[in-house]
């Protein structure tokens, strides 16, 4: 029997006249034959451990913005296009530099643009992230990554964004074979949660709703800690493991499991003075790197408020990882054969 926490309504609508209203105007016909077929992938792919099982109520992933976010490219385009475009003709007061930018984003697929309740625009981007934990607690982070030869600190579950067309299970399944290779088929998702926040930011001028999709796993092939991270106190040395086969691009991958400091002090991690906000310092021992098409991802395996207090000193963070060398043999992406 469901149950309901709070103040509900139900509405009883005729079928057949809302089919032949909706059938009058082309589009509207188009986004409720897309909307109707996505929700009704929501209700028969909703079972554990992925996702919660659908009631009377509640279907999970099937709000309004969800759905969205997973139609067509064409789909997504037309209803943020006529969203901007609605707010444009009712006010001034949107800075034509900000509009332009949303439609530029609207354009490429990075995010959905929608009217909320209030008649106000929102930018939604749609995130799919892993939680991948380890018998003693600890979770695999993203430390950093490389761009243009440069390693940039990024503390954060290893995540990718969810575009247009696409599910979060698929997400995963691309998140695990582009940053997380040698992990294939070593885990077990154990349930996912979805969230949200809304965010302010301060050049868009438009509120961002930010989705979320974390899935939740555990480590089952213990066997992959003596390649990527067992940290046990000791600090080992370089290690090189053999090249692993990309299942995208059948590039031959490498991968290094310990980067190694250029200065033995530890003080000298932390630039900004004061010791670490973790307790403990940070150490190579603690980052690996795994390679993957677009340059090396580091990681490390840290306790749940570990990881939270990186996230709030990325300053320490990227002190850290500037002392970082890698191997060039070690941690290579080869050419495709």
């Amino acid at each position: 029997m469901a149950v309901s926490t709070c103040d509900s309504h139900l509405v009883r609508l005729h079928s057949e006249g809302v089919i032949r209203t909706l059938a009058k105007h082309r589009l509207i016909k188009d986004i409720s034959v897309e909307y109707s077929r996505k929700y009704h992938q929501r209700v028969i792919s909703a079972r554990p451990p992925k996702r919660d099982w659908p009631s009377d109520l509640r279907v999970p992933q099937s709000s309004f913005a969800e759905i969205v976010a997973s139609m067509s490219r064409v789909m997504r385009v037309a209803i943020g296009m006529e969203a901007i475009q609605s707010v444009e003709r009712r006010t001034t007061a949107m800075k034509w530099s900000v509009s332009t930018k949303l439609k530029a984003e609207v354009q490429d697929g990075s995010c959905t643009v929608l009217l909320n309740s209030g008649g106000q625009l929102e930018r939604m981007i749609t995130v799919a992230a892993l939680e991948l934990e380890r018998a003693d607690g600890r979770i695999l982070v993203q430390v950093g990554f490389q761009e243009e030869g440069a390693i940039k600190a990024a503390c954060r579950l290893p995540q990718e964004q969810v575009r247009a067309g696409q599910e979060a299970n698929d997400v995963l399944d691309m998140i695990v074979s582009d940053q997380l290779s040698p992990f294939e088929g070593s885990f077990m998702v154990r349930y996912v949660e979805t969230g949200e926040n809304m965010e302010q930011p301060r050049r868009s001028e438009v509120q961002t709703r930010y989705l979320r999709t974390v899935f939740h796993a555990i480590l089952t092939d213990t066997t992959i800690l003596e390649k990527v991270g067992s940290r046990k106190g000791a600090v080992p040395a370089r290690v090189r493991y053999p090249s692993l086969a990309s299942t995208r691009s059948n590039a031959s991958r490498r991968m290094s499991s310990r980067a190694y400091a250029r200065t033995s002090g530890s003080s000298a991690f932390w630039r900004g003075g004061g010791e670490s906000p973790m307790g403990r310092e940070l150490c190579a021992s603690d980052i690996w790197a795994i390679a993957s098409d677009t340059g090396n991802n580091f990681f490390a395996w840290l306790h749940q408020e570990e990881f939270e207090l990186l996230g709030r000193h990325e300053r320490y963070l990227q002190s850290v990882l500037s002392t970082l060398q890698f191997d060039a043999e070690s941690v290579v992406v080869a050419s495709s054969t």
